[in-house]
C-alpha cells in the first residue's frame, strides 16, 4: 500500500515550487522595471476610472432597485406558498428562497463596498486636480456614490426583514449587537451551519490577506503605491486570527 504524499515531503515540494515561482516572478518584475517606465500608468488608470464612475453608479443603482423589487416579490410569493405546501415542497421552496436571498445580499453588500471605493477614488482624484474648475462634477459624482451606497444598505436591510419575519427570528440591523441577537434566535442546526460558515470565512479571509499583501508588494515595486496597504492587510490578518482563536478559547471555557 502506497503511503500518502504528505508531511515533510509535501512541505519540501511546496517549498521548491514556491521558490521557483518566486524566482520567475522576481526576475520578470526586475526585467519590466529595467526596460519600461511605469511612472504614468497609475495616473492613466485613475483617469480612466473617473470616466466610468458616474455611468457605473447610475447603472448599478438601477440594477439594484430592479433586482430588489424582483427578489422582494419572489420572497413574498414563496412565503405565501410555503404556508400551504407539504413538507417536501416546503423544503424546496425554502431552499430556493435561501439561494435568491443570498445572491441579492451578496450583490447589495458588494454595491455598498464599491460605492465607498468610488467615494475614496473621487475625493483622491479631485484633491490632486484643480478643484475649482470641476467643482460641480465632483459633487454630482459624490451624490451618486452616496445614493448607491444607501441603496445597497437599505435594500439589504429590507430583504433581511422579510426573511426575519418569515422564519420568526429576532434582531434588527439597527439594533446594538443585532447579529448576536439574530444568531441566538437560530436553532441548533442553523447555528452549526453558521459555525462552519464562519470558519470557512476566516480561512478565506486569511488566505485573501496573504494574497493581497503579495499583490500590494508587487504593486509597490512597480507603481510605488506605498507600503501602507500592506501594513493594513497585516493588521487585518492578525485581527481575524486573534478574534477567531480568542472566540474558540472563550467558547471552550464556557462549555
Amino acid at each position: 500500500m502506497n503511503k500518502p504524499f504528505g508531511g515533510t515531503k509535501r512541505f519540501i515540494a511546496i517549498l521548491i515550487i514556491a521558490g521557483l515561482f518566486g524566482g520567475v516572478v522576481g526576475y520578470g518584475i526586475g526585467t519590466l522595471i529595467k526596460h519600461n517606465n511605469f511612472s504614468n500608468l497609475t495616473m492613466l488608470v485613475k483617469s480612466g476610472l473617473m470616466q466610468v464612475i458616474t455611468p457605473a453608479s447610475i447603472i448599478l443603482s438601477i440594477v439594484a432597485i430592479f433586482w430588489f423589487m424582483k427578489t422582494r416579490s419572489f420572497l413574498l410569493q414563496s412565503i405565501a406558498r410555503m404556508e400551504e405546501a407539504e413538507d417536501e415542497e416546503a423544503d424546496v421552496i425554502e431552499y430556493n428562497m435561501t439561494k435568491v436571498n443570498a445572491r441579492f445580499v451578496v450583490f447589495s453588500s458588494f454595491l455598498s463596498v464599491l460605492a465607498i471605493f468610488f467615494i475614496c477614488e473621487t475625493v483622491d482624484w479631485y484633491l490632486v486636480q484643480e478643484m475649482d474648475a470641476q467643482n460641480t462634477m465632483f459633487f454630482v459624482q459624490l451624490v451618486l456614490e452616496v445614493i448607491m451606497s444607501l441603496i445597497g444598505g437599505f435594500t439589504s436591510a429590507a430583504i433581511y426583514k422579510i426573511i426575519k419575519k418569515a422564519y420568526h427570528k429576532e434582531g434588527e440591523p439597527g439594533d446594538k449587537n443585532w447579529q448576536q441577537i439574530y444568531f441566538n434566535s437560530l436553532d441548533e442546526a442553523e447555528q452549526m451551519a453558521a459555525y462552519k460558515a464562519s470558519r470557512k470565512a476566516m480561512q478565506a479571509g486569511c488566505k485573501g490577506c496573504i494574497v493581497l499583501m503579495i499583490v500590494s508588494l508587487i504593486s509597490n515595486v512597480l507603481f510605488h503605491t506605498g507600503t501602507f496597504v500592506i501594513f493594513i492587510l497585516m493588521i487585518l490578518y492578525i485581527f481575524i486570527e486573534l478574534t477567531y482563536e480568542l472566540t474558540v478559547t472563550k467558547e471552550g471555557k464556557t462549555r
